[in-house]
């Protein structure tokens, strides 16, 4: 009889959960999993969102420009210290067994330890030496210890992941989000400065460590291990995973920091309010895809037909909510402002809209990322990533100098479109992977067309657009058949099982 993995592991041994991967159980799981991590996420999010209203409002807008600009720089030197040790290690916990798992694990908490506590050291330097001010070089210091934590959580939580224990992975994240809204309100209230709320991470991570440990003992060493000659063994793998989402990373968050040093904190403020509610969505189809990576890393090993299939349906899936988002926030992007910055921040509207059609890659390009690191296809990342950071910093120093914070928001929206771009190529080059199918893209472009079209024509509040928005676009995806059948069955079928079960 199979194991139930949302039970834990089975009495008298520590792998049993990853067996769910071979069922043909996983796929349903999965979709469900994501949406209840989606749920889980939306939930924290409304508690993020008040504690950033008040934020805002409380730092102003110059200081806003300084708490992004810190959180960026901390984005920026943990993604690239990460080494791709979290996408190495759920890849490796998939497809490994027994004591060659457990040493691989101990080493990879190892390395991750050693090399975001080497980033965190880094951007303090930097921030020292480019004159942030000491508020600010104590900040970095503060977020990146609490980030280092944050690291380590993550870490310790992929045997939940791998066994599809999605579930309880919903529950750390929401209760990661709504301890940090609860630590954020009540500083406010206490009326604090700036550094403190750099330093909201470590709490919160200690006592998500904790939890994280107690769900995973006997499954996950605890205990990292600093074996240097088992490091060189991985190191080849490690430093391409490492250059890999350094890019990746560095892209993605290099505009705020052109910003503040190209352009004025005013700038950089209104930025940073527009890019915060991004940061916060951006999140979402790495939840959605990411409990898929196990999967797909075991197909890659087993069964390479059953990767092209599953990176094709999730593809589409993922296309379809990344369009609805960003359709929400193109529409809705005036009503985002002044719930989370307020008046001060009317600038940040036109920016955020910019920002928003981004998502529409966003979602698609993290889902072949995941596709290609289970195929190995890293030259492929590694080639698509450099040209996107070329895009971000060539193109965001120039229009940054012509524009400021507005043509800092067109290039991130033409790096991601870039990047989007060389992953599809990559895709498409694969003799085991399939292209979305442009026949599939044209209806979902035309769903969306009508989803912008229609609102904007009769000029409704900004809430009234967003559901209006959204109502068209579920009624086109349904009329012109764009939503792949495994979604619904994956939901449907679930509710068969338990009216068979009562």
């Amino acid at each position: 009889m199979a194991h139930d993995p949302q039970a834990g592991p089975e009495p008298g041994g520590s792998h049993g959960p990853v067996d769910v991967l071979d069922t043909e159980e996983a796929g349903g799981r999965i979709i469900r999993g994501g949406a209840l991590r989606t749920l889980a996420f939306v939930s924290g999010t409304l508690a993020s969102l008040v504690a950033a209203a008040l934020l805002f409002r409380h730092l102003g807008v110059d200081d806003t420009g300084r708490y992004a600009t810190v959180l960026s720089l901390i984005a920026i030197a943990g993604g690239m210290s990460d080494a791709g040790v979290m996408a190495l290690g759920l890849r490796e916990y998939s497809t490994l067994e027994g004591a060659a798992r457990d040493a691989v694990m101990r080493n990879l908490l190892g390395m991750r330890l050693a090399f975001t506590a080497a980033g965190v050291v880094a951007a303090t330097v930097f921030a020292v030496i480019v004159g942030y001010g000491p508020t600010m070089v104590a900040g970095t210091a503060l977020a990146g210890f609490g980030f280092l934590l944050y690291m380590v959580q993550q870490f310790l939580s992929v045997p939940l992941s791998v066994g599809l224990r999605l579930g309880w992975v919903a529950a750390l994240q929401f209760l990661t989000q709504f301890l940090a809204a609860v630590v954020f309100s009540l500083l406010v209230f206490a009326g604090a400065g700036l550094l403190p709320f750099l330093a909201v991470q470590i709490p919160v991570m200690l006592i998500l460590i904790a939890i994280t440990a107690h769900l995973v003992r006997g499954e996950m060493p605890l205990r990292p291990a600093f074996v240097l000659r088992q490091w060189r063994s991985m190191f080849r793998d490690v430093l391409v995973f490492a250059v890999i989402l350094a890019l990746g990373v560095l892209y993605f968050r290099v505009i705020t920091v052109l910003l503040s040093l190209l352009s004025t904190d005013r700038e950089t403020g209104y930025y940073g309010a527009a890019f915060r509610v991004i940061e916060v969505l951006a999140a979402v189809p790495s939840l959605l895809a990411g409990s898929a990576f196990p999967l797909l890393s075991r197909a890659a090993r087993d069964d390479r037909n059953r990767l092209g299939y599953a990176l094709d349906r999730l593809t589409r899936g993922m296309m379809l909510v990344g369009i609805w988002m960003a359709i929400c926030v193109v529409l809705g992007a005036p009503v985002a402002i002044d719930v989370v910055a307020g008046p001060a921040f009317f600038p940040s509207i036109e920016l955020l809209q910019y920002l928003g059609v981004a998502l529409a890659a966003t979602f698609v390009l993290i889902t072949w990322s995941l596709g290609l690191l289970a195929a190995r296809e890293h030259k492929a990342m590694l080639i698509a990533n450099s040209v996107a950071l070329v895009v971000a910093v060539g193109g965001g120093a120039l229009l940054i100098s012509i524009d400021g914070a507005r043509g800092g928001a067109i290039a991130l929206v033409v790096a991601e479109f870039t990047l989007a771009s060389g992953y599809g190529i990559a895709i498409a080059r694969h003799p085991e992977l399939t292209p979305l199918d442009p026949r599939h893209v044209a209806r979902v472009a035309l769903a969306a067309a009508a989803a912008l079209a229609v609102p904007w024509a009769l000029d409704l509040p900004a809430v009234a657009d967003v559901l209006l928005g959204t109502a068209v676009y579920a009624v086109m995806l349904v009329v012109l058949r764009a939503i792949p059948e495994e979604i619904a069955e994956a939901f449907t079928s679930r509710v068969r099982h338990r009216g068979a079960a009562g």
